[in-house]
């Protein structure tokens, strides 16, 4: 299970690229490729369910690191959703907010589900232990001190910890589309204080 995980997270951590990228790229160059990027991996995950032979390329290029209801066409892929997220936090924030949000995804999420499946013990919420929600709130801490410290660290702290708990309840939503979105939305709001 714990290898299952590594490869999954492991796109996570490289799906950092993106967010990163907007240090060599301009915006609207980022949202331009993104936007190609997300309509056609969407559009593939879509239309593998209605063909096979699409559908066994997919599994043979993703089929390592998707979930079951995914691999059964009963979803679109993680994946899809960490893009729709980027791509949404890019339009709607601007990058000084959509950044580190997209960070908090990549890094966050990824070590939350580590280090819960290798060290936790307390679990709080259905599979959510105390110790990967932990690693959420310190790697997102770390981001923002090392990576934004213009945010002052009060902000910081309850974007941070709201978006860690926020993200294990709010179950309605693909937690790769909440975790920028609800992220930049708090960010956004600590703007006006």
């Amino acid at each position: 299970m714990l290898k299952y995980e590594i490869h999954r997270k492991g796109i996570h951590i490289a799906s950092a690229a993106i967010p990163l990228s907007s240090y060599f790229l301009p915006k609207e160059t980022l949202i331009f490729l993104l936007s190609l990027a997300t309509i056609l991996f969407v559009s593939i995950d879509y239309v593998r369910r209605f063909l096979p032979g699409l559908q066994l390329f997919f599994g043979w290029i993703a089929g390592y690191a998707m979930r079951e209801a995914e691999e059964q066409n009963q979803r679109i892929t993680g994946a899809s959703w960490v893009l729709i997220g980027y791509l949404t936090v890019l339009i709607l924030f601007p990058l000084n907010i959509a950044v580190p949000a997209m960070l908090l995804l990549a890094w966050c999420d990824s070590a939350a589900a580590l280090v819960g499946q290798s060290w936790g013990k307390h679990r709080w919420y259905k599979n959510y232990t105390l110790e990967g929600t932990l690693a959420f709130i310190l790697i997102g801490m770390a981001i923002f001190i090392i990576g934004f410290p213009e945010f002052p660290y009060w902000q910081v702290l309850i974007v941070v910890v709201l978006t860690a708990f926020g993200e294990t309840l709010v179950s309605f939503l693909d937690d790769n589309l909440f975790i920028p979105l609800f992220s930049a939305s708090l960010l956004y709001l600590f703007t006006f204080f």
